[in-house]
């Protein structure tokens, strides 16, 4: 079978090699699944390039999460979420049985490919608020900006999101403010009253644009840094207005929590396959294709994830 390899950390493009690899062996207990789709997301580009947090031995095969069709034992044809981490930029992996998590019939393989990140990201990030409250979301157009609004829509939650460009597929469910002169009176006259909290995934000098339009009290939670920058909160920010700011990391908040990943999975894909949700797709290229799949997940441009078909 074939699988992206890579033996060194640097650039995805230079790094990674599409080779031929010995087929999985299949133990006791074990299945064989064929994976179907896999994004590439962030942590899978920072992981190649040696910037992420968790870094795996070397030689690998990157690709955080994904989706598969059992094709051994008796469940041969499930489709199955892939655990986080298991290097599915292949074409076949190995799970244990016990572990199977199924996704919805007739769910779209690249849509179910995306549970464990970004849909789970957005729904956590929305906790604790109460109908009609007030949040800012940037990247409001980004991955999780998208769901966020989604979520945030059928919470009764306004959503003010901050984008650097024209976001027509967030019409209807946030007010898009886009990034400028007099950013925060244009995000204030949008929210419309108080607000509560930021999402910040951008850091360095948009965190402190933005916390300056936030409610006296209210909170900055950090998910991100697109700008490759610390999040900047002034003092006058934390002392005389009383701002919080914290972090929030997906894989340290599964391991504090992890009774809740699975069945909060299985809530999101249920939502997707009712139509109620929808991960944004940019592009969607087959395994040989992967150059220019790694070109396109590149592009600021792009409207969603790329996927992988392998």
């Amino acid at each position: 079978m074939r699988a992206l390899l890579q033996s060194e950390r640097g650039d995805p493009a230079q790094v990674l090699r599409l080779a031929a690899v010995d087929e999985p062996a299949v133990g006791a207990g074990q299945v064989l699944v064929q994976v179907l789709a896999s994004p590439i997301d962030p942590a899978d580009l920072l992981t190649v390039r040696g910037l992420y947090p968790l870094l795996p031995e070397l030689p690998w095969t990157p690709g955080m999460e994904g989706v598969g069709e059992v094709l051994t034992g008796e469940q041969a044809g499930l489709r199955v979420v892939l655990p986080v981490r298991t290097g599915a930029w292949r074409e076949r992996v190995v799970l244990d049985e016990a572990a199977l998590e199924p996704v919805p019939k007739g769910l779209d393989p690249v849509q179910a490919c995306m549970s464990w990140i970004n849909a789970p990201t957005a729904w956590r990030l929305l906790e604790g608020l109460r109908p009609g409250d007030v949040v800012i979301s940037a990247p409001g157009a980004g991955g999780v900006g998208q769901l966020v609004a989604q979520l945030a829509a059928l919470r009764g939650l306004h959503v003010v999101a901050v984008c650097r460009r024209e976001a027509p597929e967030l019409e209807g469910l946030a007010g898009v403010v886009l990034d400028g002169p007099g950013l925060g009176r244009r995000v204030r006259d949008a929210a419309g009253g108080p607000i509560v909290r930021l999402l910040d995934g951008v850091g360095g000098t948009w965190t402190a644009r933005l916390a300056r339009c936030l409610a006296p009290g209210a909170e900055v939670v950090v998910y991100g840094g697109m700008s490759r920058q610390a999040p900047e909160l002034g003092i006058g920010d934390l002392v005389f207005r009383g701002l919080t700011m914290r972090g929030f990391w997906l894989y340290a908040d599964n391991q504090a929590r992890a009774d809740r990943g699975r069945p909060l999975r299985a809530q999101l894909a249920a939502m997707v396959g009712l139509g109620l949700l929808r991960h944004p797709v940019a592009s969607v290229h087959a395994l040989d294709d992967w150059e220019a799949a790694l070109e396109a997940a590149r592009d600021p441009a792009r409207r969603g994830r790329v996927v992988l078909c392998p």
